[in-house]
């Protein structure tokens, strides 16, 4: 093997070394930031429907989340089954409820509430404009905000509903 053949193969595997570590640190980076998202998402929904929450570090490092429902949680979840009952697209996940399978209960409730916009945005602009946002829907559900096309929306589906005092 001549210099030259020496140089290229030298050359060839710092190449692969480097390319190979960037790949590495990539797999890593990205591992990373799943685990900021679950741990984020687990934040959300312990604060969305106000639960309790147990965590447990794992032996492989990972960290296990058992979510309670508090006294807060109740009315958050009865605000949502009203949302349900009066709106179209919107479910109320009872069985997840009830099995304490919150994430995916949130889950659900996402899905719904971009169905929900997307529904929205198939009517004519006068009918569009009477229909509440999904964010005037997240404000009801998770913080007892009722604007006055929600309230029209209970009215219609003869819900007798009126905000909590604070």
């Amino acid at each position: 093997m001549t210099k030259r053949h020496l140089k290229l193969v030298i050359t060839v595997l710092i190449i692969m070394t480097i390319i190979f570590s960037i790949i590495k640190y990539n797999e890593a980076k990205e591992k990373k930031l799943e685990e900021v998202w679950e741990r984020d998402r687990h934040e959300i929904v312990v604060n969305n429907f106000r639960l309790g929450a147990y965590y447990e570090r794992l032996d492989d490092g990972s960290i296990e989340v058992t979510f309670y429902p508090t006294a807060e949680t109740q009315t958050v979840v009865d605000r949502w089954k009203i949302a349900a009952e009066a709106l179209p697209v919107i479910e109320y996940p009872e069985d997840l409820i009830s099995e304490n399978k919150w994430l995916e209960a949130y889950d659900i409730l996402r899905e719904c509430l971009t169905e929900y916009e997307n529904y929205r945005d198939t009517k004519e602009k006068e009918e569009r404009e009477k229909l509440d946002k999904q964010g005037g829907i997240r404000g009801f559900i998770y913080n007892d905000s009722v604007s006055d096309n929600l309230q029209q929306a209970f009215e219609e589906a003869g819900i007798d509903y009126e905000k909590e005092a604070q």
